[in-house]
């Protein structure tokens, strides 16, 4: 239930932090008015407002008057305001309220809009931008997007370092070309201090959002004050509390389990049950630590793997594990006795779908979720459930997947000592992504599914126990309460303290969370928007597209401990090549020469008689007169400089390269490995070729664990997007 917080109450929350507010004074009666001639003189200028219970728009509705203060013409107006909607809207009060002189410049807007929000799912977010009657086009026809600061995340000093390179915040502080400051640095920060105050008031007074607008300088001071402002006061606030922490002592079993049970074979071998057990059989576990259950199973066995006819015999011979490849009512059924019996299996993995998710017509996951709540408020026993949805596991440690896809058609790569962990809420996504690309080491992957009991940022923590894995990789269609910031401040931590890169490609960025019919003006952004700002402060590599989301798994197979590019430098086979580049990257990220390295390379090209066919720039156009002798030398010059990362696009239709020798093409892909693991700084190679005509020289190239990408584009990206994480991050 919501709660509708007219101006008045915002103007208390302002004065509250001792931020400034217009004078006014609260008309609370209809047929009377409060002495007034002691805040207002004779003439001076003044609003009369009408607040009515969920009235956002005062103007449209006519619920405003600009008056010169005189007591019956307030009085009359007052009257008249009250009445004309009183049978719309339930009157609340009127406020009368100074005029207050603000700054204004011409061509360009100077009045801002400022937001509070609680997002369910990462708590207490504080927008500023472009403001006034007509902020939405502002912010449209300049592309002046409204700010975004998480407060768990950003400070009143890095929303000032923000706000100066955003529109609103050149017009304030007269950064424009031939303008005038209207305020200054000092009283900003002193604002924005007072507003995180009062963001973390209102997400204690249970405030879901709080919209000002306009918020103008005051022409005086160039003191921040409120000109209007309405809200939402949520009872049904969503806290960012987490419902209970994972049992260390399980940590081991969701890593390693040394035993599992599997529920829902068939006697016929064609189910998808019957490919996880066999997945089983083949993996490192010793059958004597594999169990079935499996009613009616005679001798006690199946496929000489012992068999119990129901989980109850698992209270007396425990596993880590239990997979139940049942219907959805049947595998809550299990779930339950497991539950009620007080044990049998720690870890339980729902395969079945309909539980909890838009196919459960019958409540299940509800009545599941109540009894794992129930039990676990009481301090019961109770397992850990992954899933429901949950379409498998990679456990390479094991030589183990659970995916029950056709082994013909699903081989995975293990890797035992990989550093990269994936984490997805898809089943077909987890499974693409762990069969594109055979190099990528995954040491660990799991798909969570509905996650009804163990969520996306406890499986970060998990798997980063494991001081092998560098890289966790996630794909999220979905963020319930609290989660993701949960999520941020688990990636955060693991990047400080254990150097853990967190990759994050998020599906689902529909609008309906922009609570579109409620904001003051349409210069909100989206949940989506939201969630990626504070997975940006967080330091979480965000990415765009499953193709981002591909190359980033590529780097980071690569370069477990690479960081965030600032200084890139390019090197080209083609004109074309660099001008591309050139157009993709922001001229903040390429590495401008030096003195010392272009006399460098003009030597470097007199010695392979290249000299002025060549113009030292970055990017670095090596024409077709490249060798491989003259691209390990120009690649040795720059790892060594001050680039931080380097790209080099290849092609096999330059004919001093090897296309065809598979040796000496492995040669010159390790010649670049080992230039980049003695300089400490990242190569990625670009190879826009027919895959199929040259696989040899592809395969060869991929000898040396380099990254390639097939268009500029692709690499460009991705350094982009990693460097954007990090400015976000640094603030």
């Amino acid at each position: 239930m919501s709660k509708f917080i007219h101006e008045t109450k915002v103007y208390d929350y302002f004065r509250s932090v001792d931020l400034a507010v217009p004078k006014f004074i609260v008309l609370n009666q209809e047929d009377r008015l409060p002495a007034l001639h002691s805040t207002f003189a004779l003439a001076e200028a003044v609003v009369l407002k009408g607040l009515f219970e969920n009235l956002w728009h005062k103007s449209d509705e006519g619920a405003l008057a600009f008056l010169a203060y005189e007591e019956s013409i307030v009085f009359d107006q007052h009257k008249k305001i009250v009445a004309s909607l009183k049978d719309k809207y339930r009157w609340i009060e009127n406020l009368l309220v100074e005029r207050v002189k603000f700054s204004e410049v011409k061509g360009v807007p100077a009045e801002a809009f400022l937001s509070f929000k609680e997002d369910p799912s990462m708590g207490m977010v504080i927008l500023f931008g472009v403001g006034g009657v007509n902020a939405e086009d502002w912010s449209r026809e300049l592309k002046a997007k409204s700010l975004m600061w998480p407060i768990s995340f950003a400070s009143p000093e890095s929303a000032l370092a923000e706000l100066k390179r955003h529109l609103i915040g050149k017009v304030w502080l007269g950064l424009l070309r031939q303008s005038c400051p209207l305020t200054t640095e000092s009283i900003l920060l002193d604002f924005f201090k007072k507003i995180w105050v009062l963001a973390s008031k209102l997400q204690q007074e249970r405030v879901s959002l709080l919209e000002v607008n306009p918020l103008v300088l005051r022409q005086e001071d160039g003191v921040p004050v409120p000109l209007d402002g309405v809200g939402i006061e949520d009872v049904a606030f969503c806290t960012l509390t987490d419902w209970h922490k994972f049992p260390e002592h399980r940590v081991p079993l969701l890593l390693s389990p040394k035993s599992f049970a599997i529920s829902g074979l068939s006697s016929k071998g064609e189910s998808y049950g019957n490919r996880i057990f066999n997945n089983l059989l083949i993996s490192s576990i010793p059958h004597s630590s594999l169990r079935v259950i499996k009613p009616g199973c005679e001798g006690g066995s199946f496929q000489g793997i012992k068999a119990y006819n129901d989980v109850s015999a698992l209270l007396d011979d425990p596993v880590d594990a239990l997979i139940l490849v049942l219907p959805a009512a049947a595998s809550v059924e299990v779930v339950k006795k497991v539950m009620l019996q007080g044990g049998g299996a720690e870890i339980i993995y729902l395969v079945a779908g309909g539980i909890g998710d838009g196919g459960d017509k019958s409540g299940l996951g509800e009545k599941l979720y109540a009894l794992l709540y129930e039990r676990r408020q009481a301090g019961k026993w109770t397992p850990t459930l992954v899933g429901p949805n949950h379409l498998g596991s990679i456990f390479s440690p094991l030589n183990l997947t659970t995916i029950f896809s056709n082994p013909k058609r699903a081989s995975f790569t293990y890797y035992p000592k990989g550093h990269l962990a994936f984490i997805s809420q898809s089943g077909a996504f987890f499974i693409n992504r762990a069969l594109s690309d055979s190099n990528i080491p995954i040491k660990y992957a799991y798909c969570i599914g509905n996650q009804m009991d163990l969520k996306a940022y406890q499986f970060l923590e998990i798997v980063a126990s494991d001081p092998d894995i560098k890289t966790v990789a996630i794909y999220m269609e979905g963020f319930g309460a609290g989660e993701a910031h949960h999520l941020s401040v688990t990636a955060s931590r693991l990047k400080k303290e254990k150097a853990i890169t967190t990759i994050l490609y998020q599906g689902g960025r529909g609008d309906h969370g922009r609570l579109a019919a409620l904001a003051h003006t349409g210069a909100m952004g989206g949940d989506y928007d939201l969630q990626q700002t504070l997975f940006r402060y967080a330091g979480i590599v965000t990415v765009q597209s499953v193709n981002d989301f591909t190359n980033a798994l590529k780097w980071y197979a690569s370069w477990k401990n690479s960081p965030s590019p600032t200084q890139i430098s390019i090197l080209t086979y083609a004109g074309s090549e660099s001008v591309v580049a050139a157009d993709l990257l922001p001229e903040r990220l390429l590495h401008k020469v030096t003195e010392r390295e272009k006399s460098a390379l003009e030597q470097i090209f007199r010695d392979f008689k290249v000299d002025g066919l060549i113009m030292v720039n970055n990017p670095l156009d090596l024409t077709s007169m490249i060798t491989e002798g003259l691209c390990l030398k120009v690649l040795e010059l720059l790892a060594f400089g001050t680039s931080d990362a380097l790209i080099l696009s290849l092609t096999p239709f330059i004919e001093h390269f090897h296309v065809f020798e598979v040796e000496k093409i492995q040669q010159f892909a390790h010649a670049i490995k080992a230039i980049s693991e003695q300089s400490g700084k990242p190569i990625a190679l670009v190879v826009d070729i027919d895959r199929k005509r040259f696989l040899s020289y592809q395969e060869g190239l991929q000898s040396a664990n380099l990254p390639i990408f097939y268009l500029m584009e692709d690499a460009v990206t991705l350094l982009q997007n990693l460097s954007r994480s990090n400015n976000f991050y640094e603030k």
